[in-house]
Parts: structure tokens; sequence; C-alpha cells
């Protein structure tokens, strides 16, 4: 029962190096903290082709730790 920013908020507290692929249809500033989850993570706006997931889930992979 809880929106997915503070999902990935208290996942971060507990395992930072997890790595998320955050997704939303909502991109206004004032419902999600867009900059903050970009800085630890990846966003993918809704909707997106599976090609798309794809290419965000090996971005996300590869990136240095």
């Amino acid at each position: 029962k809880m929106c997915g920013d503070e999902l990935w908020r208290r996942l971060h507290e507990r395992r930072p190096e997890t790595r998320v692929i955050f997704t939303s249809g909502h991109t206004d500033p004032a419902l999600v903290d867009v900059a903050e989850i970009a800085r630890e993570s990846a966003f993918l706006g809704k909707p997106f082709k599976l090609e798309d997931l794809a290419a965000k889930a090996r971005e996300v992979l590869d990136l240095p730790r």
C-alpha cells in the first residue's frame, strides 16, 4: 500500500546496490521526485515497447558500481 517511489526509497535504504528501473505514466515532478530517482536508478516512461525495456535493462546492468 505504497507508491513506487516510496517502495524505491525503502529498497534503496536497505539495499543501495540494487539496480532498479522505475516506470510510470506520471512524469509530473510534483508526483515523483524524478531527479532523485534518476541519480540512483533508471526511469522509463509509459507506455513503452518490450524493446525499450530490454534496452533500458541492458543500460542499467552495464552501469559501473
